[in-house]
């Protein structure tokens, strides 16, 4: 279990990360969402929300959005792999 909270966000420039996500060998696509808030929220929150998600509908390419309420912002993108079957 995820008890971290979320860090807070900078508001001005650019934020170097010290890690960077690789595309796996997922068939199909890669969903990616970016999640803030005006609080601190906990981490867990936003892994539930996400493995609901994919447990309901996990090779869908329709644009989708997690069940987090009002409190959050969120914003999605979807890469689509070369080579995929639709």
């Amino acid at each position: 279990m995820h008890t971290e909270k979320s860090p807070p966000l900078e508001k001005e420039g650019e934020i170097p990360l010290s890690l960077s996500y690789i595309l796996d060998n997922a068939p199909y696509f890669e969903r990616f969402f970016f999640v803030s808030s005006n609080r601190p929220f906990h981490i867990e929150t936003v892994l539930k929300a996400v493995e609901k998600l994919a447990l309901s509908d996990s090779r869908s390419t329709q644009k989708k959005v997690l069940a987090l309420g009002s409190r959050f912002h969120q914003a999605t993108f979807l890469v689509l792999k070369e080579g995929r079957n639709q």
